[in-house]
């Protein structure tokens, strides 16, 4: 094997890893609020809005919502793992400033978890329905 042949096998293994399943989680102190975990690569955003369910977005395609607080943990500048060292439960984990805890954080290269309100994933499920 030449060097170059070589190269791919190391770029293929450290290309993003997706989770076969993940899905929303309720957070732990404040049950009007939920954990979204978040996938993006290349412009392209999965968000994880149930089990077995996801909506993909684009830049320009993403709620307010989302960016807003995607925003804001970017600009957090957080140590990250890659996403190879991501454990599932990991994902859910806020490891990074306090000030996240509420809004969500960045768990590896492409991996991000969002608190997102009850009503707000509802909308984005496409449920428009009030719980009583």
């Amino acid at each position: 094997m030449d060097d170059d042949s070589d190269w791919v096998v190391v770029k293929d293994f450290t290309m993003s890893v997706r989770f076969v399943q993940i899905s929303p989680v309720v957070h732990p102190t404040d049950w009007s609020l939920i954990r979204v975990p978040l996938h993006r690569e290349e412009g392209i955003y999965t968000v994880y809005v149930g089990d077995n369910y996801t909506r993909t977005y684009t830049d320009e395609t993403l709620p307010d919502l989302i960016k807003m607080r995607l925003a804001m943990i970017l600009a957090s500048h957080q140590y990250v793992v890659r996403d190879v060292e991501l454990l599932k439960a990991e994902l859910y984990v806020n490891h990074g400033p306090v000030d996240l805890h509420d809004i969500g954080w960045q768990a590896s290269d492409s991996y991000f978890c969002l608190v997102i309100p009850k009503k707000d994933l509802e909308e984005m499920k496409g449920d428009t329905r009030s719980e009583s």
